[in-house]
């Protein structure tokens, strides 16, 4: 309990501070919460890549097209294999 006229103690007692009993309730609260939901989405979700092999594709077709500074784009042409190996990718991965 507070009592008046008690020397202060370099320790606040906790009775005195209603307040941070509710503020601490409410960060244990929402640590432990976060916690909880950091757990789903920590798990690993795995996204179709696919590698693609100087056999894949024909040499002489790539090309690279400056956008900006740090941007540019790259084009190619797929050779026959290539080409049957990235349909089979799509269509095995269609909507992911």
């Amino acid at each position: 309990m507070c009592h008046v006229g008690r020397p202060r103690s370099a320790v606040p007692d906790r009775e005195c501070y209603p307040t941070f009993n509710l503020m601490r309730k409410i960060v244990i609260f929402c640590l432990g919460l976060s916690w909880i939901s950091s757990l789903g989405l920590a798990q690993e979700q795995a996204v179709p890549s696919i590698r693609i092999l100087p056999k894949d594709v024909v040499q002489d077709s790539v090309k690279q097209l400056r956008m900006t500074t740090n941007q540019f784009t790259v084009r190619w042409t797929y050779t026959e294999a290539g080409a049957k190996k990235m349909l089979a990718f799509w269509k095995a991965h269609d909507g992911h």
